[in-house]
């Protein structure tokens, strides 16, 4: 069989132009999901790094307060103040507060109950928060 005089070897222009317009498609939607992935990742990591500091600085916040009770000095006052550090790389402000008035909620009958908030954040976004609760009791001094 004799191929045709007519029909050369090899893709027309309309071939050539149709398979880079598939191909660049394919590759921009490629593109898109990963870049959206690494975004996830990104905003995920800065969540979990928050989450370790509220942490590690909730443990600080803690040792601090058993210190001043145990010290017998009192009534715990000092180390239930409100603390706020500054961290870099991602920037985050991580601030701790302590809320002991109860009288119209459903806790007015405790004493010496104490709610204790940890946050992370940066500017208007909020990476996360914790709350706790914590009895300390009122020690007579020494």
């Amino acid at each position: 069989m004799k191929p045709f005089k007519h029909l050369k070897q090899g893709m027309s222009f309309i071939e050539v132009v149709s398979a880079i317009a598939i191909l660049a498609i394919f590759g921009s939607s490629l593109f898109l999901m990963q870049a959206y992935l690494f975004d996830r990742i990104a905003s995920s990591q800065r969540v979990l790094i928050a989450k370790l500091r509220m942490q590690t600085e909730f443990i600080a916040y803690r040792v601090e307060i058993l210190k001043e009770l145990f010290a017998f000095k009192g009534p715990v006052t000092e180390s239930l103040k409100e603390k706020t550090k500054d961290f870099q790389h991602p920037d985050m402000i991580v601030s701790i507060s302590t809320k002991s008035d109860f009288k119209e909620t459903k806790f007015k009958d405790f004493q010496d109950l104490y709610l204790i908030t940890t946050r992370a954040k940066h500017e208007d976004q909020l990476y996360g928060s914790s709350y706790t609760f914590v009895h300390i009791p009122k020690v007579p001094k020494k």
